[in-house]
C-alpha cells in the first residue's frame, strides 16, 4: 500500500450533491487506493451514495455514523487492497487493517475525531491507547 495513494478530507458535511460530486472527481483524478472522509454530518450513508460518490472499485468501506451535526467519518478502500484482516468501530473513531497480496507488511489505517474524543474523558485514553495496541507493521493515524 502506497501512503501517496490515501485521500484524507475534513468534509464538513457531506450532503449536497455538488461537494459528493467534488469528491468522486478528485478520486477519479488522484487515483486513490484508499479514501478516509471525517466529518461528514451524515447519520447513515446509503450504498447507492457510496456507489455514486466512490463508483464500484470501492466495494469495501466502514462508516462510523454522525451524531446529530457532528462528525461522521467514512473509510473506504479498493478492491485491489485485499480484503481486512480487522475492523474496529468505536465511539469516535474507525480502524481497517490490510495485508495487501504483495507485501509481507500489513497496514493499520484509523481514523479518530480528536474533537470529540477530548470532549468525552471516558473513551479519551482506553480508545486511542486500544487503537495503537493493534498497530503492528505500518500505521497511519489520522486525526482532527
Amino acid at each position: 500500500m502506497n501512503p501517496a495513494k490515501i485521500l484524507c478530507w475534513n468534509m464538513r458535511g457531506l450532503n449536497s450533491r455538488a461537494r459528493q460530486d467534488t469528491v468522486r472527481t478528485l478520486i477519479t483524478s488522484c487515483q486513490v487506493d484508499v479514501v478516509c472522509l471525517q466529518e461528514t454530518k451524515m447519520s447513515g450513508i446509503s450504498r447507492g451514495c457510496i456507489l455514486s460518490l466512490l463508483g464500484s472499485d470501492f466495494p469495501h468501506w466502514l462508516e462510523l455514523p454522525a451524531i446529530g451535526a457532528s462528525g461522521g467519518i467514512l473509510v473506504a478502500w479498493r478492491h485491489g487492497l485485499g480484503l481486512d484482516n480487522a475492523t474496529r468501530l468505536d465511539t469516535f473513531s474507525v480502524s481497517i487493517q490490510f495485508s495487501p497480496a504483495n507485501s509481507q507488511n500489513c497496514w493499520l489505517v484509523s481514523m479518530a475525531l480528536r474533537e470529540m474524543i477530548t470532549k468525552s474523558s471516558s473513551c479519551k485514553n482506553s480508545e486511542m491507547c486500544e487503537l495503537h495496541a493493534l498497530g503492528r507493521g505500518w500505521y497511519l493515524e489520522i486525526s482532527t
